[in-house]
């Protein structure tokens, strides 16, 4: 599971977590403090406990830093995250974020930490201001079929540090629907009401079970003919 501080639903990813049946030791928990977590370490600290409380456990597979800039970054639109995120900032707040994050790690909250948005220069800096420091865990990144990032990719995979995708799907979903409507004219230029419907019953492969697949209403956008 993937959760962060920013995220208004991490509150409900606890909430299923503790209906849910699954052993703690058979989940992995990601989840993401905004911003670099800098200054003092039992602000930081009381943030972690109460990421915690909302996920309704004592502690996280994984622990990262969501992006290399201002805690209130994502505030604002595209500039101001932009402005909260400069390099000046980064240069003079990650180690002491990157400690307090390691600090973290020996109070329990986390399991491992590691960063997020960080391009091949912040990683770089990381390692030279915190020698002494393990390097990240991971770090997560936007990618999919058209920005593989495979610089960064190769950076991160030569010093150790895992890729996680995220939004790595979004392509692919995006053009599901349109090419579909490209390539299937037949249907399109049909009333909605006479095209092809899924069959009333079907069985599942996985369980040997009989479900019902069929559309349960007519279509709510019958102008797409």
């Amino acid at each position: 599971m993937d959760t962060a501080e920013l995220y208004s639903t991490t509150a409900a990813v606890g909430d299923a977590i503790t209906a849910c049946a699954v052993p703690r030791d058979e989940l992995w928990i990601t989840s993401k403090l905004k911003g670099l977590p800098s200054g003092p370490y039992e602000s930081v600290l009381a943030r972690a406990k109460a990421l915690l409380a909302d996920l309704k456990v004592d502690r996280v597979d994984l622990l990262l830093v969501h992006w290399p800039g201002r805690v209130h970054a994502m505030d604002g639109g595209p500039e101001a995250c932009m402005a909260a995120s400069d390099w000046a900032y980064f240069e003079a707040n990650v180690q002491q974020a990157w400690t307090n994050m390691h600090r973290l790690v020996e109070d329990g909250i986390a399991t491992r930490v590691g960063v997020s948005n960080f391009g091949v220069a912040h990683l770089a800096h990381l390692a030279t201001v915190c020698p002494s420091l393990p390097t990240p865990f991971a770090n997560q990144v936007f990618i999919d079929a058209v920005h593989p990032q495979h610089t960064l990719v190769d950076y991160c995979q030569a010093n150790g540090v895992a890729v996680m995708a995220y939004r790595s799907w979004r392509l692919c979903l995006c053009m599901a629907w349109p090419l579909a409507w490209v390539m299937a004219p037949p249907l399109r230029c049909k009333p909605w009401w006479q095209r092809p419907r899924l069959p009333t019953r079907t069985t599942s492969s996985c369980r040997g079970s009989t479900l019902d697949t069929s559309p349960p209403w007519p279509n709510p956008r019958p102008w797409n003919t």
